[in-house]
């Protein structure tokens, strides 16, 4: 595949009947638009399940075991820390630009046209959520965690897998990450991602 206009659909599912219908669903929702050779990575502990439903499509599965999944999450024991090792594993496998999308996402169309805004200075996230000064006030007890962020970032240096300091502060946002569209060169980012997600 060439990177330059090649994509693959990445996503995961794991634990539950309804999850394995929801990312069924979108990846037919994906592939009633998309090339049918566009490659998918379905990331899940049930491979056999989804034999029946996307047997006529390029869906390749990584195996999901407990270990793995352990491993995923790290010593901080994060669940969306998986979503970081899934990525860093789809970008090793693939080789091409990704295309991330949750397994609750549906499609109304072909994604693959935003890929000609893609390069190695751009990537796409699904909708931007908020400026992290919003957090400042939020309702306690509920907004105690987000209060704690903001808290961490204004207050204690936050630093990049080198060891640079990473300024951050109440102005920069938060974007939703449920999709996402990454170049293949930014897989170089990913032990900041890694680092960032520990602070």
């Amino acid at each position: 595949m060439q990177a330059e206009s090649k994509f693959t659909l990445v996503t995961q599912s794991f634990g539950r009947e309804y999850e394995y219908r929801r990312v069924t669903l979108a990846i037919l929702s994906f592939y009633c638009f998309a090339d049918k050779d566009v490659p998918t990575l379905l990331f899940t502990d049930k491979p056999g399940w989804f034999a029946p439903y996307l047997q006529d499509f390029p869906v390749q599965y990584v195996l999901l075991t407990p270990e793995k999944i352990k491993t995923m999450r790290g010593e901080i024991d994060f669940l969306h820390r998986m979503k970081i090792a899934l990525i860093e594993e789809a970008f090793q496998l693939s080789g091409t630009h990704l295309l991330y999308s949750d397994s609750d996402t549906f499609f109304l169309g072909n994604p693959a046209a935003y890929f000609a805004g893609l390069d190695e200075s751009k990537s796409y996230m699904h909708l931007h959520e908020y400026e992290f000064e919003y957090l400042r006030n939020m309702a306690l007890p509920a907004g105690k965690t987000f209060r704690d962020f903001l808290d961490i970032i204004e207050n204690r240096k936050i630093f990049l897998s080198d060891g640079s300091e990473l300024p951050l502060n109440a102005c920069h946002s938060s974007w939703n990450a449920g999709v996402m569209l990454l170049h293949a060169a930014h897989s170089r980012w990913i032990p900041d991602v890694y680092t960032l997600t520990e602070q």
